[in-house]
């Protein structure tokens, strides 16, 4: 199995309506996209200076479905539409698990 993580870094204030949209967003996605075995995700709670502001972590039984739902055209409508607007920057990392 492979874990997925991303770290989102906001280019502005985020409010808590707009947490809310991202949050629905992300939530929806295993609905568009099946090959996503669990996901999990939320603002970051700030203990420390220079943390991203937006945690992901999505299971995927193999690369191929990693590269399924990273090709996906809901994953692409997400970042173009819903959090693409708000991005300053982004980390991504893989662990087999």
């Amino acid at each position: 199995m492979i874990r997925h993580f991303v770290l989102l870094k906001w280019n502005q204030e985020i409010d808590d309506a707009q947490l809310e949209i991202f949050d629905k967003a992300y939530a929806a996605l295993p609905e568009k996209i099946p090959t996503i075995q669990n996901i999990c995700h939320g603002p970051d709670k700030n203990f420390y200076p220079g943390n991203f502001n937006y945690v992901l972590m999505l299971d995927f039984n193999n690369k191929d479905d990693l590269d399924n739902y990273v090709a996906s055209p809901a994953h692409a409508e997400l970042l173009e539409k819903v959090v693409g607007p708000f991005l300053e920057g982004w980390a991504i990392a893989q662990i087999e698990i």
